[in-house]
């Protein structure tokens, strides 16, 4: 075609019945973070598989994994303690079991939220848990917080480790964070849903042994101006970070942006307090370094808004191609007169992608003009459409007006040019096809972004514009075959091989 391209921690089941019930497959195991008195306390992933000779390697790493420099940590099986840090314990209800969910069954349940009231503001929530739960549960639980008795911000959890869910449906755990710059000085934490549930033919049920990590204090304060600049603009984003009100110095080791669009973190080692650039799409910013001396990090947010490309318009040509091997000399059908190919893509001109080279998105991409390319290629019957040909002489010279003789074959020609669209005529199919095009398309490649090499940007971009391409095409086809287009209007019936 002619559309150039530029270059088990363990996983209990917690039967009430037999262990062997709980195999379900070569899963992978997380790390132990404790060990088991006995099968009653959890029977592990471990266990469950070896009896049938099915034991994996660990591949999934432990609560020790959310720790961070200055960081503070109360977990399950060590009440009343904290590690990592100086700040006072904070106060948990219930304080037995100390921070654990339970279905109940070899226990007490312990199915009421669990409350915990830090001795001042915090930030930088994060929460792991080890046991089991349900996997398709109607609920794997969530994190509330508050300050000064107002809620802040609430989050739903996410199963650490999906790929464990196997025939069995239970997975060891869950994990749930609050955005870094988030601050709150007390936290609930709600359980899942269903507690008790059946395990081929067996009474299970949830076990969530929580391992909490959090910061002291507000975190460094990070603000990036102006608050909110459209994408393209020559605007250059500035993020600072400074001290929270009753701190009084910042340093800084590390800058890093990160958003779901980006396939990876952009990071810059720097001590300066200030990283500056063009922005191309919304993201956070987190700074990591000390606080009045002691490790800390603070958390700010870019924000990108969208251009207006709904005038921008597909570059777009109609072509009328060879018919060989596409219409048959001899046609069956109407439709074997003429046909038309709607076609299109992601294939920039030069210049058409951006990359920013400094600043929080360094080595992003994006486009200052809609990069999508459309073809019509038209075939057009014209050796059966030709005097004196075996199609024309198929015609009858004479008959009722309601069956075309020869002298309306070479008239047709026009017609089928008019319906195919050659000219772009009105409700065509070339026509409809670049006016839904440039209806649907530019505005979706407008936010596409890559970090990398400017190949990936067209990779991106041809997945994000598949469904309107389609739906053009779609639109742009026969209404017999589902789109708008009408059927050609001509006065006879033509008599067909």
């Amino acid at each position: 075609m002619s559309l150039p391209r530029e270059s088990s921690s363990t996983a209990y089941a917690l039967l009430a019945g037999m262990v062997m019930l709980t195999a379900c497959g070569s899963e992978s195991l997380p790390p132990v973070p404790q060990a088991r008195l006995s099968l009653r306390d959890g029977v592990s992933r471990a266990e469950s598989l070896s009896v049938q000779g099915k034991l994996a390697m660990s591949s999934v790493a432990g609560p020790a994994a959310l720790l961070t420099a200055g960081s503070c940590t109360i977990r399950y099986g060590e009440p009343g303690q904290i590690s990592g840090c100086t700040a006072p314990v904070p106060q948990v209800v219930p304080s037995s079991p100390w921070l654990q969910h339970s279905g109940g069954i070899y226990e007490p349940p312990q199915t009421a939220p669990i409350k915990i009231r830090f001795a001042g503001d915090v930030h930088g929530i994060t929460m792991q848990s080890a046991g089991a739960l349900k996997c398709s549960g109607s609920s794997i639980g969530a994190m509330v917080g508050y300050r000064n008795g107002v809620q802040v911000v609430q989050a739903s959890n996410w199963l650490t480790n999906p790929s464990d869910c196997g025939a069995d449906d239970v997975t060891f755990g869950v994990t749930g964070q609050f955005p870094l710059n988030v601050v709150i000085d007390s936290l609930v934490i709600l359980g899942v849903d269903p507690w008790t549930f059946d395990v081929f033919g067996q009474q299970g049920r949830a076990r969530l042994d929580y391992t909490v990590t959090f910061t002291p204090g507000p975190g460094i304060s990070v603000s990036c101006l102006p608050s909110s600049v459209e994408r393209g603009a020559q605007v250059t984003v500035t993020c600072t970070a400074s001290p929270p009100p009753g701190a009084t110095s910042v340093t800084v080791s590390e800058w890093r942006f990160e958003t779901p669009l980006l396939s990876s973190p952009i990071t810059e080692q720097s001590s300066s307090t200030t990283w500056t650039g063009p922005a191309a799409t919304s993201g956070q910013v987190t700074v990591t370094g000390t606080l009045d001396g002691n490790p800390d990090n603070g958390q700010g947010s870019i924000t990108v808004t969208a251009r207006n490309w709904t005038s921008k318009t597909v570059r777009y040509q109609v072509l009328e191609k060879d018919q060989a091997g596409v219409l048959p000399t001899l046609p069956d059908t109407v439709g074997d007169l003429g046909k038309a190919a709607n076609i299109a893509g992601i294939f920039p001109l030069p210049g058409q992608a951006t990359q920013i080279t400094t600043g929080p998105q360094n080595g992003v991409w994006y486009w200052n003009d809609t990069p999508a390319q459309g073809e019509t290629w038209i075939y057009i019957n014209r050796i059966a459409l030709a005097l004196n040909s075996a199609f024309y002489n198929l015609q009858p010279t004479h008959g009722p007006a309601s069956k075309c003789k020869q002298n309306q074959v070479l008239p047709f020609i026009p017609v089928v040019e008019a319906h195919e669209g050659l000219h772009l005529e009105l409700n065509s199919h070339a026509e409809t096809f670049k006016r839904k095009l440039n209806e649907l398309v530019p505005q979706v490649t407008e936010p596409v972004v890559s970090l990398g090499f400017e190949l990936d940007l067209v990779d991106q971009t041809t997945i994000a514009t598949q469904s309107v391409i389609a739906q053009a095409q779609l639109i742009a086809d026969d209404v017999s075959q589902g789109g708008t287009v009408p059927p050609a209007q001509y006065p006879c019936t033509f008599k067909y091989f």
